[in-house]
């Protein structure tokens, strides 16, 4: 009897030791990582933005004007804008 329990006490030993070698996420693996790949192309605009020609559809009247606009914005503030308010009292509470 006590030969039989050591047997089954040993089988069960290698059999739980056997189970840490199988995999047990194949599936899992297979698919590690498509997630944020996806994500990440759909973030993206031009994914060949580096390889393209950065002076395609721009002539250099344009560019030039556009570039000195850009530079002009920072020589003054931006004109405060109006800002209109509907339903709000000056306070006073009645």
């Amino acid at each position: 009897m006590k030969v039989t329990r050591r047997r089954c006490a040993t089988a069960l030993a290698i059999a739980a030791l056997l189970t840490g070698c199988a995999s047990r996420t194949p599936e899992f693996d297979l698919h590690m990582g498509s997630t944020v790949r996806g994500v990440m192309l759909q973030q993206v605009a031009n994914p060949n933005a580096g390889r393209d020609d950065p002076t395609f559809g721009l002539d250099g009247k344009a560019a030039h004007e556009a570039h000195v606009k850009y530079v002009d914005s920072f020589k003054a503030p931006p004109p405060p804008s109006t800002v209109f308010s509907f339903g709000i009292s000056g306070g006073g509470g009645r």
